[in-house]
């Protein structure tokens, strides 16, 4: 019987074929019947003389069950003038036919595979859909109580309307967290999140106001300075990272290595997550979960877990290869936002993943929908008060690494974009566009940079302190020089593309991957760089480490200690001269006068490297570092002790010092400035400006090292 009316309600076609209004004939009710079946299904038995309008006292109705209500309402049969509208609105939405037929592109984009969530319910802002004659009254009201706004191209208008629709959006959200103390925070939750009142700020605005004048006031006193150029992966170097990421982690899967580091997380992921004891439901009282009920809800966890559950796995790929997958498309979302998503394999109660994922054919997974075979819909995902579930259709040809088929790292991350809250976005280059686009292997395939930020108006942008900040910058085999930006966070690492305002797709990376032989939670870098002298030094500890700039391997006789070779001239009656202090907080090499300058504390030590070992102190030092450093203006606050990284950007030719989450600017900085004029302005938020350092693993990546081979 359910199959029946499962029937009735997918292919009920409209007795008449008249034209309205002189347009095409009526199509079937599949064109917008999914998204309402999306959202509710007839399992009363008898109702097949409504469902057919047949009977005493029927009409052209379906009784659906209401999951707000948890009861049954009576919905209308649309009417030829609905599925006319609808037919306008989907052109409209989408930017192709005219005039409401049902042209060869209209067809076209109808026939494509896609993702089968409804598309405009969490597109268009609730006037629209009040206003809009398509859904009856008592469905508007449903999705007006749960729906979440975005940004919808009216009729007529371009992309670059639709972008500027989402700049004025984003920038208004931004200016009302930051009103509240919660710049690049959650919207909900604790994590990550600023308390003014422990940490208050100054008038970020006036600050930046303040910056820029003393900036060019400062480069108007000097001549110009050679700009480097920042080097610039290669296009393919992301996407032959990300494949041999998938095969290492296929190779762990293999070895059995990447189970017994999930074991060994266990008590971590069940001491960082709140999900709730699994009881099993009464047989009585089981019922098919409704599709779309919680979707938009974002998850307050700041661990998220997630399983390929056993009875549906995928019968086309390996199930290593299905796990590397949807772990790198996990992993692509924990790259922008404050979420870290981990696999949980390891325990039997279907309740302990916060996310479930399988595939299957036709009716699956006890799922309330049907998939349809080959083409058409690929995937959807489904939320509910208690977990979420991605179901993804086995009679697809999903593939990974190839030019034919499906690919199945681009349906995960659309989905999984589901589940964290996201709905369709009527953009062809986004990954929440609900259309399948066709991805070449060698072209990558990376959240641009609008689905970045709709992501974190729902769950903020990342922060946290980093072990040192610096530019890396080599010579070229033309003589040219060229620079990185790099931030070192325990033992790992981010490359920054200032160009582009994001870090490297795919980091961050272990330190050891490229920087062979140095360890992990850097104290601090330098580098000295003189007509006579090029030299990159870390420093950990009580000792110092030299690399080669070509190979980035730590140099033979490295490291040694910095008491050792920074100290100051040895006399008889000073054999132990005074020495730079272990334990650095941070160094810098001033280009300006050539000398070193070393952090600890509360003070600042110079060094003249013209004096080889001999070098400590300059004169006057060490000093404090606010007498150091003074304060540009009465509205900035005094750099503090203890600092995290002082950093010379080739980008903007200034110097930084970092703090926690914060940062100052030495406005009054100029490469030709030999007095050294040391006027800072700030604090000011380290995620407004260099975005996207995210973490991607629990912890301090302590996790990573269970049974990592070496």
């Amino acid at each position: 019987m359910k199959q029946y009316y499962r029937k009735k309600i997918n292919d009920y076609v409209l007795s008449s074929t008249e034209d309205v209004e002189g347009r095409t004939p009526l199509i079937r009710l599949k064109i917008i019947e999914p998204t309402l079946k999306s959202y509710w299904y007839s399992r009363r038995k008898g109702m097949q003389q409504l469902l057919t309008g047949r009977g005493r006292g029927a009409r052209r109705a379906v009784v659906v069950e209401d999951p707000a209500k948890l009861g049954h309402q009576y919905l209308p049969v649309c009417s030829k003038v609905q599925i006319q509208e609808a037919i306008d609105k989907f052109q409209a939405a989408y930017h192709v036919g005219v005039g409401g037929t049902l042209d060869p592109p209209t067809l076209e984009l109808l026939s494509r595979p896609r993702c089968g969530n409804p598309d405009n319910l969490m597109e268009e802002d609730s006037d629209d859909v009040e206003q809009s004659s398509v859904w009856p009254p008592n469905i508007v009201s449903f999705l007006h109580r749960r729906r979440r706004s975005l940004v919808v191209p009216e009729r007529g208008k371009t992309d670059g309307d639709t972008n500027e629709q989402t700049k004025h959006l984003e920038s208004t959200s931004d200016d009302r967290q930051s009103e509240a103390g919660m710049v690049g925070t959650p919207l909900g939750g604790t994590a990550n999140r600023y308390d003014p009142s422990t940490e208050p700020v100054p008038d970020q605005e006036r600050l930046h106001r303040v910056a820029l004048a003393l900036r060019e006031a400062t480069r108007a006193k000097h001549p110009s300075v050679i700009q480097h150029e920042e080097w610039e992966p290669h296009p393919q170097e992301a996407p032959l990272r990300r494949r041999r990421w998938v095969q290492d982690l296929v190779d762990r899967i293999h070895s059995g290595e990447e189970d017994a580091r999930l074991a060994a997380l266990t008590p971590h992921i069940l001491a960082r997550t709140s999900k709730t004891p699994y009881t099993e439901e009464p047989q009585h009282s089981r019922r098919k979960r409704s599709a779309f009920t919680h979707l938009g809800q974002q998850f307050m966890e700041s661990l998220i877990t997630w399983r390929l559950v056993t009875s549906g796995y995928s019968s086309q790929l390996a199930v290593s290869v299905q796990r590397a997958a949807l772990a790198l498309a996990f992993r692509m979302w924990s790259e922008v936002i404050p979420k870290i998503f981990i696999e949980d394999n390891s325990s039997n109660n279907p309740n302990d993943a916060n996310i479930n994922i399988g595939f299957g054919r036709r009716s699956h997974l006890g799922c309330v929908t049907e998939f349809d075979g080959l083409g058409g819909e690929l995937s959807h995902a489904l939320r509910d008060a208690r977990d979420a579930q991605i179901h993804m259709d086995d009679d697809e040809h999903f593939t990974l690494d190839s030019d034919h088929g499906t690919n199945l790292l681009k349906v995960a991350v659309h989905e999984i974009g589901h589940v964290l809250g996201l709905g369709h976005v009527l953009r062809n280059y986004s990954i929440m566009y609900a259309v399948y686009e066709k991805v070449l292997p060698n072209q990558g395939l990376e959240l641009g940079w609008e689905d970045r930020k709709l992501v974190q108006r729902i769950y903020g942008r990342c922060v946290g302190k980093f072990s040192t900040v610096f530019d890396f910058l080599r010579w070229r085999a033309d003589g040219s020089l060229s620079y990185n930006t790099y931030f070192f966070r325990g033992d790992h690492f981010w490359m920054y593309e200032n160009k582009y305002n994001r870090t490297r797709f795919g980091d961050p990376l272990y330190i050891d991957t490229e920087w062979r032989g140095l360890p992990g939670d850097i104290d601090a870098y330098t580098h000295i760089f003189t007509s006579t002298r090029d030299s990159h030094l870390f420093f950990k500890g009580e000792h110092y480490y030299m690399i080669d700039p070509e190979t980035r391997n730590v140099l033979p006789g490295f490291p040694r200690r910095i008491a050792h070779d920074f100290h100051g001239p040895r006399t008889a009656k000073k054999p132990h001269p005074k020495a730079i202090p272990s334990n650095l907080d941070a160094v810098y090499f001033d280009i300006r006068d050539e000398n070193l300058y070393f952090f600890k504390g509360r003070k600042v030590y110079g060094y003249d490297i013209r004096n080889g070992t001999e070098g400590c102190c300059l004169p006057g030092y060490p000093r404090l570092i606010h007498n150091e450093f003074i304060r540009a203006d009465e509205g900035s606050r005094n750099l503090p002790k203890k600092l995290d990284a002082v950093y010379y950007s080739y980008t903007d030719q200034t110097l930084y010092f970092f703090k926690e989450r914060l940062f100052w600017e030495l406005v009054t900085f100029h490469p030709r400035d030999t007095k050294r004029t040391n006027a800072v302005l700030g604090p000011f938020f380290v995620h407004d400006k260099w975005y996207d350092i995210c973490d991607t693993d629990i912890d301090d990546y302590n996790a990573y090292r269970v049974n990592r081979k070496k």
